[in-house]
């Protein structure tokens, strides 16, 4: 059944980040309230983790396949597309965005990292990534697999705030950091999405539908007014 109030969420987050890759900030309170706070990433991890709870839970293959189907698809039809039209241009107009063939070494780099020319596709990287590596740790450890998940919660955080993780990735060029540099920050976003699946928040939720609005909106006035998880010291691969 489709939740309306997670798909009216899924389409003011998918706005905001229209507007963060296309929009001049040269107002500073639309500045602050859209660049600096950045719960667009994390928000749509944790839903797209919340709802894949009950496949990986139930070690359901076909649900899983199908979920790396959708996953894959736009992931590589996508810059296969944009490298064939760009060389065409190229080779017939002598002009692309590029000013170059793309070599079919940058491709193939395209599809590893997610990163090179269609730098946006970092994220879908890093959800086909944890998938498969979440899918791996569910089938290994069974009914034990949240207890693993949220050792890897902890250890991110670790790695996070240590600055460790910063530290040995920004030895590498963008296209590896702002890919591989991210997974440690995303991996808490998706335990949380999955530990709330385990325990049915949404449904839960609805019983005390009223008192959550409230507080939501109260929540939300907080994270706008104060620089409430935003302000991370360390310097974030995130976004890039």
């Amino acid at each position: 059944m489709v939740n309306l109030g997670i798909q009216i969420l899924k389409m003011i987050l998918c706005f905001w980040v229209v507007l963060l890759h296309s929009y001049s900030f040269s107002n500073k309170l639309i500045f602050e309230i859209f660049f600096q706070r950045r719960f667009h990433v994390p928000t749509f991890i944790i839903i797209s983790f919340y709802f894949f709870y009950y496949n990986i839970s139930q070690r359901n293959i076909m649900k899983i396949k199908l979920r790396f189907e959708r996953l894959l698809f736009p992931y590589i039809l996508i810059p296969l597309i944009i490298w064939v039209f760009n060389n065409l241009i190229y080779i017939f107009f002598n002009i692309n965005r590029f000013k170059s063939k793309l070599s079919i070494n940058i491709l193939i780099y395209q599809l590893i990292f997610g990163r090179i020319y269609y730098n946006i596709f970092w994220y879908l990287f890093n959800l086909i990534f944890i998938t498969l590596f979440f899918t791996i740790i569910s089938f290994i450890f069974k009914h034990k697999f949240l207890l693993i998940f949220t050792i890897f919660l902890l250890i991110s955080y670790l790695l996070q705030y240590s600055k460790y993780n910063f530290i040995f990735f920004n030895q590498y060029n963008d296209n590896i950091k702002y890919s591989l540099g991210n997974l440690i920050e995303i991996i808490p976003f998706a335990v949380i999405g999955l530990l709330f699946g385990s325990i049915n928040l949404i449904e839960k939720l609805k019983k005390y539908r009223l008192k959550v609005i409230y507080l939501c909106f109260f929540n939300l006035y907080f994270l706008f007014k104060y620089h409430l998880f935003t302000l991370f010291k360390l310097k974030y691969f995130f976004f890039k």
